[in-house]
């Protein structure tokens, strides 16, 4: 036998056997699906629309991500200069601040709370 007429059995083998496949997972689904209640058929229902919702959000971010990371190739990157140095200069002939004495400071007013739902009182 040539090579070409092995490809064409092979690839007619790989069709029997995915149509084969696929007549035995519907029937499966089938059996299955006759002997579930209707909010188990609604959850499934559910659960397969979520799914396939997901996929194409999830190849989109993986396509931008891809897209991302081959757009920054590696290459010399923005260093932060370091900050210049700080210096602080007193000026002469100025006074110390200090805290002001105790005595000065303003007494706290005490706070009046009013319990909801409780008979006003003076």
């Amino acid at each position: 036998m040539n090579e070409s007429k092995r490809e064409h059995i092979k690839k007619r083998i790989w069709t029997f056997t995915g149509i084969l496949v696929a007549s035995f997972g519907v029937t499966f689904a089938l059996l299955v699906a006759s002997r579930l209640s209707d909010d188990a058929i609604a959850v499934l229902a559910g659960s397969v629309c979520g799914v396939s919702a997901a996929i194409p959000t999830s190849l989109i971010i993986v396509v931008i991500t891809r897209r991302f990371e081959h757009n920054s190739a590696p290459g010399p990157r923005y260093q932060k200069e370091p900050y210049p140095p700080v210096v602080v200069v007193n000026p002469t002939g100025t006074q110390r601040l200090s805290m002001p004495q105790p005595e000065l400071w303003q007494q706290p007013v005490p706070r009046q709370f009013t319990i909801v739902g409780d008979e006003y009182e003076h």
